[in-house]
């Protein structure tokens, strides 16, 4: 599935996320299989945060693929950081 229409899906309320997005099972919960980076943590601390929850968390495992760019959201549309080029 592209980044944008994965993006939209996890933003989406009410729908199920996981349903025909490939992922791998681990011990933390599902990792996205396209995903440019993913951790594992183990909960810290849990505290209310307005309407939300927010949940502080220990790394305990981590990896990266550095070889594909973050997708960006910006002012409501999609894009790539790109690399800067140096003025010669």
């Amino acid at each position: 599935m592209p980044d944008e229409a994965l993006a939209r899906l996890f933003a989406t309320p009410g729908v199920d996320k996981f349903r025909d997005v490939d992922c791998t099972p681990t011990d933390h919960g599902p990792r996205l299989v396209e995903a440019i980076a993913h951790m594992s943590c183990t909960l810290v601390n849990s505290v209310a945060g307005g309407t939300h929850r927010i949940f502080v968390g220990r790394v305990v495992a981590a990896a990266a693929n550095a070889q594909v760019g973050p997708l960006s959201y910006f002012r409501g549309e999609f894009g790539r950081f790109v690399a800067h080029q140096k003025a010669s």
